[in-house]
Parts: structure tokens; C-alpha cells; sequence
């Protein structure tokens, strides 16, 4: 039986992390979705909240199978406004109205929903349309962010290799990535290690390191130690309003590799940087090479990781 929890809970001061778990059980529901939906609600002190959730719930989930729609609701999932995505929209605007009126914002651009809360992310279920492809492997155990070579690689190989999790090409065929695919590296990755760190205390996306910059994701795990994850995508990336087509090249990957050390150099106390590179550049089209990293875009406290996108399936590549 699936189990989804009431959304009416305290949020002041917002625990992403509880109010991630909840939604998480909704996104059991998602997968089987549609089909006979059979709720296994938590009792909840507010016996009249729980009615409302029951109710509303009913009407709420069909939703989610609409195109391109921008949704605000209340923690009962009443729908405040709904609207259809345009160009215009994206998830900037999703969490500035979340935050605005200290409520649930639905980004649905399928094959993905994002939620927000009070202008955080809490939320990604990156393939909630598509047949479901769990996020761990059986036989995958959890480990400590010690551990975040062997983290970093699981996650590659099981949910971002081959696109097994995340959608990222705009068109496969000609290698071309989605507009802003670091936005989505950073949803999955941020999903993973939520789900796969043992030792985890907090796991913020877009974390102000104190200066008004942000770093992609910021761990903290238990003995207060620090990981700070910078992403950068190479390859061909689509525009979002137009056809034309960006290329991103090493000097990207540098930049990302000298941000990660700045935010080091600001954060003492940090444990790591981890400099992570998903590279969509075509290794038969000669544009791949693997970086070979400057004086200055390396630190004691730096790690490269560059992780090739792969777009043939197995025949062709055997070939």
C-alpha cells in the first residue's frame, strides 16, 4: 500500500529534510501513477487537516500528469493557482513565488516535478512520466561522504551515464544537452546524496558559501565537516528560446575548478572541494580530451572528478 504523508506540518524554520521525506513518499505514488491510488494517510493531531489532505488528495494527483504547468498549493493541496508553462517560467520564478507567499510550488515539466518551500528546493522526481528506474541499486548500501569517490562514481554509473535517471539531451542523436544542464546535474546529484550519505546532517543546493556566491551543493555531515560541490557541463547546449546551439569547452571546466577553490578559500574550515565535470563532448567528433588541470586551478583540498556523457546505445559502441 502506498503511504504519503499530510503536507500540513510545521515548516517554521523549514526542515527541507523532513519535508523532502514526505514528499518523497508522494513520489511512490507517482510512479505507479495512474492506476488505483490506495492513500495510507500518518494520523495527524489535526484530525480535520487529515480529512482535507484525503479529500483533496483525490483531485491533486491527476494533475500532475499535465504538460508544462507551474502549480501553487497550500500544505492540504488545495490549489491556490495553476498555470500553463511558458518559456517564461522556470524554476528562479517557481522558487521566488514559493518564497513569496511561504507555500508549496509544483514545477511539472515533464518528464520532471520540482517542489519548492518558502524559496528552497525540497523536492526532485526526475522521471515521474517515464518507466520508473530506481534510484539505488539493489545491492548499493549507503556510505559516509568520506566515501565520496565511491559516492560520486555510483552515482555516475547508475542514474546519469547512460541518462538512466535524468533526462539531460535535447537531442541525443547530435549530442546536443537541454538547456541549463547543470541545473539538472545538481537536482539529481543533490537527490542522490540525500538519499545515499549515512552520515548526513544537511544537503543544501545553491548554498551562499557567505558572500553572496553559491556553490551547487554544500554537505554537512556529522563532525561538522564541510563538502562544497561545484558542477560544470561541457559539450553542446541548447538555448531555451531560440534554436541556436552553445558550446562549453575546458576553459568551462577551469572556471568551474578556480570557483571551487575560491569558495575553499572562504570556507577554511571546509573538509573538500569536489569539482565535478560532466562532459558531453563527442569522442569520435574529437571535441572530448580529458583536462589536464593548471597549477592554479589545483588545491590540497581540491578533487576532479570528469564524467563522459554517454549518447549510443551498447551495438554501437561494441562496434
Amino acid at each position: 500500500m502506498a503511504k504519503i504523508y499530510n503536507l500540513n506540518t510545521e515548516i517554521e524554520p523549514l526542515k527541507t529534510l523532513e519535508l523532502s521525506e514526505k514528499l518523497r513518499n508522494l513520489s511512490t505514488i507517482l510512479k505507479d501513477f495512474p492506476g488505483e491510488l490506495i492513500f495510507n494517510l500518518i494520523p495527524n493531531e489535526n484530525g480535520e487537516s487529515e480529512k482535507n489532505f484525503q479529500k483533496n488528495s483525490v483531485e491533486f494527483l491527476p494533475r500532475l500528469t499535465k504538460e508544462k504547468t507551474l502549480m501553487h498549493v497550500d500544505y492540504d493541496l488545495n490549489v491556490i493557482s495553476e498555470e500553463e508553462l511558458t518559456e517564461n517560467i522556470d524554476e528562479e520564478l517557481a522558487k521566488k513565488i514559493s518564497k513569496e507567499n511561504e507555500s508549496l510550488t509544483i514545477l511539472i515539466s515533464p518528464p520532471e516535478i520540482t517542489f519548492y518551500c518558502c524559496g528552497v528546493l525540497v523536492e526532485y522526481l526526475p522521471n515521474f512520466n517515464r518507466n520508473f528506474v530506481s534510484r539505488w541499486p539493489i545491492n548499493f548500501e549507503p556510505k559516509p561522504m568520506e566515501r565520496y569517490n565511491e559516492l560520486l562514481l555510483e552515482h555516475y554509473e547508475t542514474e546519469v551515464k547512460f541518462a538512466q535517471v535524468c533526462d539531460h539531451w535535447s537531442k541525443k542523436s547530435e549530442r546536443i544537452l537541454r538547456n541549463k544542464p547543470e541545473s539538472i546535474f545538481r537536482k539529481i546529484l543533490w537527490n542522490f546524496l540525500k538519499v545515499h550519505v549515512n552520515n548526513l546532517i544537511s544537503c543544501d543546493p545553491e548554498y551562499d558559501v557567505g558572500t553572496g556566491d553559491t556553490v551547487d551543493i554544500r554537505v554537512l555531515t556529522s563532525g561538522a565537516k564541510e563538502y562544497l560541490i561545484e558542477l560544470k557541463c561541457l559539450g553542446k547546449c541548447r538555448r531555451l528560446e531560440s534554436k541556436e546551439v552553445t558550446s562549453y569547452t575546458d576553459a568551462w571546466a577551469r572556471k568551474g575548478a578556480r570557483q571551487t577553490i575560491e569558495y575553499l578559500n572562504i570556507r577554511t574550515d571546509a573538509e573538500k572541494g569536489l569539482c565535478v565535470i560532466y562532459d558531453g563532448r563527442d569522442k569520435n567528433g574529437g571535441s572530448y580530451e580529458e583536462i589536464l588541470w593548471d597549477t592554479k586551478e589545483k588545491h590540497p583540498k581540491l578533487n576532479h572528478f570528469q564524467f563522459y556523457l554517454e549518447s549510443k546505445p551498447a551495438s554501437e559502441r561494441a562496434n
